[in-house]
């Protein structure tokens, strides 16, 4: 996690997510990358607001003037000076430009605030970029106050990423974390205890996974499980592949990985599955 990309509207989620980027930078020896979107996509459809702000030039330095200022103090308030922190602003799709900057940039991770509101406009974006994001994301309401430990990682045993458990092995290493592997149970998806451990197991062994346990619980629904296990084991994190859960497990539960990270505290580190 070497170059770190912060998309940022200096709200309190985002600053937390700035903080926390200065801890993974400062452990990776990395530096961060601040990108502040001027988003227009709200002005499509509208002629009368695309003309009195898209287009005005005044507005929009006003814009970016108050945005260099608020960065700067964020800066100096979280961010060690020695610590290399770069900070560009844009005119633009949010999604798009954080996609298109990811690539141009070799970025290695995005860490994004969220404000658990999935009818925000950020909160809207926040899940497509979670849903679109060429490289892992994590997505945090408030900075971690300890160590990332254990790590919960709700998976499917029948469906087998490659990549994502190569990212997740990662992730781990970089921690030095324990996984928390969960199948959850529902009435209307469900395995035995004894069925779904023996799945768990096989799939650790085919992804190579070390340090891990094995967990087995039942709830109504895939997120309230995920959301009741890390709250009663004090899991630091959780991380989950974004297209993980498809088929009839989606169509029964939706969109797990982007209701998660709008309705869970801890930290949620995501990566999209092929």
């Amino acid at each position: 996690m070497k170059k770190i990309l912060v998309p940022c509207d200096f709200s309190t989620p985002a600053q937390e997510a700035f903080k926390f980027a200065v801890r993974i930078a400062q452990q990776s020896k990395g530096e961060i990358h601040v990108l502040y979107i001027i988003d227009t996509t709200f002005l499509h459809g509208n002629p009368s607001l695309s003309h009195s702000y898209a287009f005005n030039v005044s507005f929009l330095k006003e814009m970016e003037v108050e945005a260099e200022a608020k960065f700067r103090k964020m800066w100096e308030r979280y961010s060690p000076l020695t610590l290399p922190v770069k900070f560009k602003h844009s005119i633009g799709s949010l999604v798009e430009d954080v996609e298109g900057y990811v690539r141009a940039n070799e970025i290695d991770v995005i860490i994004m605030g969220t404000h658990g509101d999935s009818q925000a406009r950020w909160g809207t974006n926040t899940e497509k970029i979670v849903r679109h994001s060429p490289v892992p994301l994590l997505a945090i309401r408030k900075e971690p106050d300890t160590d990332v430990k254990n790590i919960v990682v709700p998976i499917i045993p029948d469906q087998f990423d490659k990549d994502f458990y190569d990212k997740l092995k990662q992730l781990q290493r970089f921690f030095n974390a324990s996984l928390q592997l969960l199948w959850i149970n529902t009435p209307r998806i469900f395995k035995n205890d004894s069925e779904a451990q023996a799945d768990l197991q096989k799939f650790a062994t085919q992804a190579g996974l070390t340090n891990y346990s094995i967990h087995v619980r039942s709830d109504y629904d895939v997120e309230e499980g995920i959301y009741r296990f890390a709250r009663d084991n004090d899991s630091d994190m959780i991380a989950m592949g974004t297209h993980a859960w498809k088929g009839l497990v989606h169509f029964l539960n939706g969109s797990i990985a982007e209701d998660i990270v709008n309705h869970i505290s801890v930290p949620v580190w995501t990566y999209a599955m092929k």
